[in-house]
């Protein structure tokens, strides 16, 4: 990974950190964590995955192209203060991308924005410290789709 991918990460990442945007708040008093990585959906199609332990983004990264060629492998380093989120992620190929996102402090999930105008957003969304590990859950979970009918132990379910 090259010298100026870091310096910028360890610049975003203190942004991300300066304890004027690090409060606390009601619905996640003690600040939301990654959990187990961190998975998004950018707005052009790519998919990007990057390894991630509590609120530090560090670690092995991959990227699927929209067409599910060949994936991009790489690096990711950053992090999130719980309420924001910034790291950047250095591709074998020499590509290096910025990502900063914030925090939706009522569920959890990350949306965000690259310099070049993407857009992404999480994948899952983050868990909150100290919740039960039921905390992280899909966006979609939280307006789950009708149960089947037919699975087992679902009333008129057929039995066995």
């Amino acid at each position: 990974m090259s010298r100026t991918f870091l310096a910028i990460a360890v610049v975003a990442l203190g942004l991300v950190l300066s304890p004027a945007v690090a409060n606390g708040t009601a619905d996640c008093p003690s600040g939301w964590e990654f959990w187990p990585s961190l998975k998004l959906v950018q707005s052009d199609g790519w998919n990007v995955t990057v390894a991630t332990a509590g609120r530090t983004v560090g670690g092995s990264a991959v990227a699927v192209p929209p067409n599910r060629g060949a994936l991009w492998r790489g690096t990711g380093e950053g992090g999130s203060d719980g309420m924001m989120v910034a790291f950047g992620v250095g591709f074998d190929n020499g590509t290096v991308l910025h990502y900063t996102g914030v925090v939706d402090q009522a569920t959890g999930a990350v949306t965000g924005e690259r310099p070049d105008g993407i857009t992404w957003k999480s994948a899952a969304n983050m868990r909150c410290i100290g919740a039960p590990d039921a905390g992280a859950t899909t966006p979609d979970e939280a307006n789950p789709p009708p149960g089947d009918q037919n699975a087992p132990g679902a009333p008129g379910a057929p039995t066995a």
